[in-house]
């Protein structure tokens, strides 16, 4: 039961599905998960699963046509038909923390419904 204390976030990798090439992050994702459901009772506890998010980082590590190209194909196949922000991220995490008083054990996806094509994965 929980009594008190602060929120605790977990922060989870990108991929939520088994694809080839990432099975160390569909592994620490799984970790994560069952690490924020099983601290859940006793404390808050949520996991944050952001998707593609638009950075800096990417973009320069990417040819710039890559790098259109994989944002583009990204938002065409969100429901919400964008691409997430480390704004949206933040926002999240930030809300968790601060406000989510009756959250726990919560699995947060922020890809713009990108999950919700699983039949044409990005």
């Amino acid at each position: 039961m929980i009594t008190g204390g602060a929120t605790r976030i977990g922060a989870a990798c990108a991929k939520l599905f088994a694809e080839n090439g990432f099975d160390i992050a569909l592994s620490l994702n799984t970790l994560i998960l069952g690490l924020a459901r099983s601290l859940a009772p006793e404390i808050h506890m949520n996991a944050v699963c952001p998707g593609f998010v638009d950075t800096q980082w990417l973009e320069r590590h990417l040819p710039a046509d890559a790098f259109a190209a994989f944002r583009s194909r990204v938002s065409s196949q969100a429901p919400l038909d964008l691409v997430v922000t480390p704004d949206d991220v933040a926002r999240t995490v930030f809300w968790l923390a601060a406000e989510a008083k009756s959250a726990t054990g919560v699995l947060f996806v922020l890809d713009a419904g990108v999950h919700l094509n699983i039949s044409q994965p990005v």
